[in-house]
């Protein structure tokens, strides 16, 4: 059994979760949820697991064995990380993606009802630079973090069709080779 907690504070805010999972091996890929936890973090820990498993080659079977929360701590996408984290982490495995993104529209729609009524404090952009200039808006916009009042900076980053949303803090420049450079985090999100 391996167990990850995530435990984060800061003056603005603070994050708690702690999941444990068994992983075993299998003919095919599978999660499940035994541990008792409400629907919404139930929910949260079966796709944060699929989220972790979802460019390994091994066929594995992740049992979700317990989940702890707090009422305080404990907001939406908490267990969904830790849950992945704890996939790696039983796996073994070195993560080259800098976040555990959510798309799921529940998830996402939780989310947002979350941050109701909260102010936009500041928005922080990474944009694609290339021999020291920039394309319009538009075309160099890589990614976005939102920064609302009392809550976990949201990272917004494009993956294809898909809008991934990673509770994560921008970092500073970097570079992509002969491809130019960004400012921000960079991530794959894929």
């Amino acid at each position: 059994m391996t167990t990850f907690r995530l435990l984060r504070q800061t003056n603005r805010s603070s994050r708690f979760a702690q999941v444990s999972v068994e992983v075993a091996a299998s003919s095919r890929r599978e999660v499940e949820v035994t541990a008792t936890a409400a629907d919404e973090h139930r929910r949260e820990a079966e796709l944060g697991a699929w989220w972790a498993l979802r460019h390994l080659p091994a066929a594995v079977k992740v049992t979700v064995t317990d989940v702890v929360v707090n009422e305080i701590d404990t907001s939406v996408g908490d267990v969904y990380e830790a849950t992945a984290h704890a996939v790696w982490e039983a796996l073994r495995v070195e993560n080259a993606v800098p976040y555990a993104g959510f798309s799921d529209p529940e998830m996402v729609a939780s989310w947002l009802t979350s941050m109701c009524g909260r102010r936009l404090d500041t928005v922080t952009e990474a944009r694609h630079w290339h021999e020291g200039r920039r394309e319009p808006d538009a075309e160099s916009l890589l990614h976005a973090w939102l920064f609302f009042e009392y809550a976990v900076p949201v990272g917004l980053h494009g993956c294809g069709d898909h809008l991934i949303l990673a509770k994560d803090d921008p970092g500073g420049s970097y570079d992509m080779g002969e491809y130019g450079g960004g400012q921000g985090r960079p991530g794959t999100g894929a």
